[in-house]
């Protein structure tokens, strides 16, 4: 039910009421009041309804948008390997083409080792647009699993809001991620830690601190500083 709506019914009423009761004894008034208190009693039940449709519509949504990115991440990995194979291939040839042309040395080669240069020019420059692709493929990886650590953040934070009302048995604060006993996936949830970081963290821990965290590959004093400041880790 439309709160605004029902706003406008509920004022409706009370002044009709209220005109009402301007011509009615007492006892006439008591089941009128009564009214005007269930009314107000179905206004609030409506808001409560409504917050708590768009909590569970906000997990929906960004439960849809991780699922979207880690197709999309998917897709770009094999796109990847697909040109790294291909490279692999092109660079045989080239060097099939340079023993050919160290080989082919004498005199009445000489328009077939043109020919066979041209090829090579043709292969290299075909190999570099290749590589160029390959970075810029690398580069939307890289901002899509960033994309990815951020809807998965929002995620926690989401479900972490629904429960903050519960009591915590453990020292650590309510949605603390514990970094030596989670898993692989859980530890995820750590700012900019994707797959491959999990996984050394998996092997490296157990962790004391913050700072013994740059122990991880990829991980310096400023990378370190900002998982801090997020606040998530524990390292209990």
């Amino acid at each position: 039910m439309n709160i605004a709506l029902a706003t406008m019914v509920l004022l409706a009423g009370i002044i009709y009421m209220f005109t009402f009761f301007q011509h009615t004894t007492r006892h006439q008034k008591a089941p009128y009041a009564l009214i005007a208190i269930a009314m107000a009693i179905t206004l609030s039940a409506c808001a409560e309804g409504e917050q708590a449709s768009a909590q569970d519509s906000e997990l929906d949504e960004a439960q849809a948008l991780i699922e979207e990115l880690e197709a999309t991440i998917v897709e770009k990995d094999e796109e990847i390997d697909e040109l790294s194979l291909h490279i692999e291939e092109m660079e045989e040839q080239l060097d099939s083409f340079e023993e050919d042309l160290r080989d082919q040395i004498e005199e009445e080669y000489k328009d077939e080792i043109s020919s066979l240069n041209e090829q090579i020019t043709e292969k290299s420059d075909s190999l570099s647009n290749n590589e160029a692709t390959i970075s810029k493929l690398e580069e939307e990886v890289s901002t899509l699993k960033d994309e990815l650590e951020t809807a998965k953040s929002e995620t926690v934070s989401a479900s972490t809001s629904e429960s903050s009302s519960e009591e915590s048995n453990h020292s650590c604060p309510a949605g603390s991620i514990h970094i030596n006993t989670a898993s692989e996936a859980e530890v995820q949830g750590i700012y900019q830690i994707g797959p491959d970081r999990a996984s050394q963290i998996m092997q490296l821990r157990p962790f004391s601190s913050y700072n013994d965290m740059k122990r991880i590959s990829g991980i310096g004093d400023k990378h370190a500083q900002a998982i801090e400041s997020e606040g998530k880790v524990c390292f209990e």
